[in-house]
């Protein structure tokens, strides 16, 4: 109970901290067992939630705190957790059932509500899920049939259950993407040879409508990512060949029942873009971010975050781009969008010899982006997990000493 009293003492002691970037880790989960954050959550109260899986001699304890949520003897996959309306929260991961890999959902102030959206004898590969400060939420997966690819996704009303799962997309598909908006409405974006792919959940409505298809200059070479505010929705993706320079693509619809407009570049068209890496992309507030990592060929040691600005009808900006100091390198980068009255986020993990780093930077309202802040993990896992709350940001992420991993909880002041 160690770490749940730092916890609660974090909170009080917090304004006291103001001076500090980042606060001083929160351990979510005793240092002598291995232990991996799989999502964080902030409510408007700015009450931290953090879903964390916890080797035991049995295997793994997925908890809510100190409430055991599922165990199981194989490893678990998170795909995230968030806060709704009040102490409801959304959460989904994939888990062992039976022998197959399931995509779990669950809902409510402890998780109570699970929902198994996957039977059948094919496991599941990849689970994506996202919610709004109501508590609508929508969850995709992707899993092979036995002839071919598909998507399947499933939307949760505020305070509902997540319907039965929807088939979207067939074929020689991606990896889903999901985004949902302040009114609940959902987008859910994959890419496939020919271009990409957006269906969309209107509120209110019974189920994901038609997909619009976004033809591509050329096949893509990742899976996309996409956000959405109102009608408005961006898609973004990679072409290229992962052994030359790739660029990255983004396609606009303006409003509901437009047309998405011809994909364009953002990205210079001389540069490396590792073949790991997906655009990450945020729309909120009238401005669209879409984030990358980008470097030259036959090398990692100059690969840099990279960050697209366009602000209302304005162009896209030049990107902004933020390195570190070789040997040291960006590896990865992450969006965590704009809230009221709290700034979009960027999260880089850099790496020196694979041993990684994590900085954040925050967007400043004149589209520059402030200095890099450091996050006190040490060697940490490659890509943290974040949520706006009030008045702060959450960061939760993983220290790694030795063979052992211990989750952390950290928030901005």
């Amino acid at each position: 109970m160690r770490f749940l009293a730092a916890l609660a003492l974090l909170m009080l002691l917090a304004p006291a901290a103001a001076q500090a970037d980042w606060s001083g880790a929160t351990p979510l989960a005793p240092a002598a067992r291995d232990s991996y954050a799989l999502g964080v959550a902030a409510d408007l109260r700015d009450r931290p939630s953090a879903l964390v899986a916890v080797r035991t001699s049995s295997g793994w304890s997925l908890r809510l705190g100190a409430r055991q949520i599922a165990a199981s003897r194989n490893g678990i996959e998170g795909a995230g957790l968030f806060a709704g309306r009040g102490n409801d929260l959304v959460a989904g991961w994939l888990q062992i059932i039976g022998g197959l890999r399931r995509p779990v959902v669950a809902t409510g102030p402890r998780l109570a509500d699970r929902q198994v959206l996957a039977t059948g004898p094919r496991s599941t590969q990849v689970l994506r899920l996202a919610a709004n400060r109501s508590g609508d939420a929508v969850a995709a997966f992707w899993r092979y049939d036995g002839q071919a690819y598909a998507v399947y996704a499933s939307y949760r009303p505020a305070g509902g259950r997540f319907q039965a799962p929807q088939l979207l997309g067939k074929g020689k598909v991606s990896n889903p993407a999901v985004a949902i908006d302040a009114s609940g409405t959902a987008a859910v974006a994959w890419t496939d040879p020919s271009g990409a792919h957006v269906a969309e959940w209107a509120a209110g409505t019974a189920a994901f409508g038609a997909p619009a298809n976004v033809p591509s200059p050329t096949r893509p070479s990742s899976d996309p990512s996409v956000g959405i505010e109102g009608g408005h929705v961006v898609v973004s993706w990679l072409v290229g060949s992962i052994f030359s320079t790739r660029q990255v693509l983004v396609a606009e619809r303006a409003a509901a029942g437009a047309a998405f407009a011809a994909p364009v570049a953002v990205s210079a068209a001389d540069v490396r873009i590792p073949h790991w890496i997906t655009p990450s992309v945020s729309v909120y507030g009238g401005q669209v971010l879409v984030a990358w990592v980008q470097g030259v060929l036959h090398t990692t040691s100059r690969d840099r975050a990279a960050l697209a600005v366009r602000s209302g009808d304005g162009p896209w900006q030049a990107p902004i781009l933020r390195g570190v100091s070789a040997p040291s390198h960006v590896y990865w980068v992450t969006l965590l969008g704009g809230a009221p009255g709290r700034p979009p986020i960027l999260a880089m993990t850099t790496s020196r010899a694979y041993r990684f780093h994590l900085l954040t930077a925050t967007l400043r309202a004149n589209g520059t982006l402030a200095p890099s802040r450091s996050v006190a993990t040490g060697n940490t896992g490659f890509s943290p997990w974040l949520a706006q709350g009030r008045l702060r940001a959450w960061l939760a992420a993983d220290r790694v000493t030795g063979p052992r991993h211990q989750a952390l909880l950290f928030h901005s002041t």
